[in-house]
């Protein structure tokens, strides 16, 4: 699902509105319902192949679905968020965030087999608790922790949007010519 974020972010442009005068608000409003809307289309097709084509056998179907989602919403989030403010260098950048997100969640392998300077990384990026929720929603059944997990993911996910809110409040469209223009001189 981050990987899907970030592919969304080469198809659909993070900072013009093909509506000609948008306004700040309407730009935020329309790239993040774009966003939601991919979110949501992507995070239920994985949920249907993993439950109904693979077969995975989950605690609650109802919350499996529910969390893919809020996960999925929370991962588009930071990256329209990062690509918004930093554009090309933001793939980059999203790229290495997700390499840690997948060293660190102790989702692939045990949190012990990583270098200790890399457990530092852990409580403070999503996958974490997206991991840990899984967890709860598939095979434990603790749904008190799936839900604190799905707070954690609130707290990152509203940051992210309140930053990109940020962005497009403090970016006019004649901020972002400029700094185009100014781009293309130095080229």
């Amino acid at each position: 699902m981050f990987v899907g974020a970030l592919i969304s972010t080469i198809v659909i442009p993070m900072r013009e509105s093909a509506v000609i005068g948008a306004s700040r608000l309407n730009r935020f409003i329309s790239r993040t319902l774009t966003f939601s809307i991919m979110s949501f289309i992507q995070s239920m097709l994985a949920a249907v192949v993993v439950l109904y084509g693979l077969g995975l056998e989950v605690q609650s179907e109802p919350l499996f679905f529910l969390f893919t989602f809020l996960t999925s919403l929370v991962y588009t989030w930071v990256v329209q968020s990062i690509v918004t403010w930093l554009d090309q260098p933001g793939r980059f950048v999203v790229i290495v965030v997700l390499i840690f997100q997948l060293t660190t969640s102790a989702g692939t392998f045990p949190l012990e087999l990583i270098p200790s300077w890399m457990k530092f990384f852990n409580p403070l990026l999503p996958m974490t608790y997206t991991v840990s929720g899984l967890k709860s929603v598939i095979s434990t059944g603790d749904f008190s922790a799936m839900w604190s997990d799905v707070g954690v993911l609130a707290i990152f996910g509203l940051g992210f949007l309140a930053l990109t809110f940020a962005y497009f409040m403090t970016r006019s469209r004649d901020n972002e010519a400029g700094m185009k223009s100014e781009q293309a001189m130095t080229v």
